[in-house]
């Protein structure tokens, strides 16, 4: 229980409703308009910006300066919170620069597996003539 009450837990569920928000909000404007409300590209687009900032305001990014904004003091010295010991350090905001170093290095090796898996499976495909195994019917018809 102790790992869903971390600021990446909390960041992603911010996310998940930041996001539906997101949507929500162009499906409006979209009506407003006058247009139809579905669209994929600018209500998934739209979604995923306000979705983006949701994130990062759900992991405590944000948090001093919300205080600062509110006229609140902030520390000038960050120093480590002695509620999270170890590990849960790595998933919540952090001034250490150890721990950024670490969580840049995990989430750049993530990156790199995410997108050597997305490269050999677009090789895949690309392997032999016609369409394989990525079928997507939006895309059918532009080729």
């Amino acid at each position: 229980m102790k790992f869903l009450s971390t600021g990446f837990m909390r960041g992603i569920f911010s996310q998940i409703f930041g996001t539906l928000a997101g949507m929500g909000f162009v499906m409006l404007m979209r009506v407003i308009k006058g247009l139809e409300a579905w669209d994929a590209e600018p209500v998934v687009v739209g979604g995923a910006a306000v979705g983006a900032v949701a994130f990062l305001v759900g992991t405590g990014v944000f948090n001093d300066w919300f205080k600062w904004a509110k006229g609140k003091s902030t520390p000038d010295h960050l120093d480590p919170d002695p509620d999270q010991p170890g590990w849960r350090r790595y998933f919540n905001v952090d001034h250490d620069h150890k721990v950024i170093g670490i969580q840049y290095g995990v989430t750049s090796i993530v990156v790199l597996l995410l997108a050597g898996f997305f490269a050999i499976l677009f090789r895949i495909e690309l392997a032999s003539s016609g369409v394989t195994f990525l079928v997507n019917p939006t895309w059918l018809k532009f080729l």
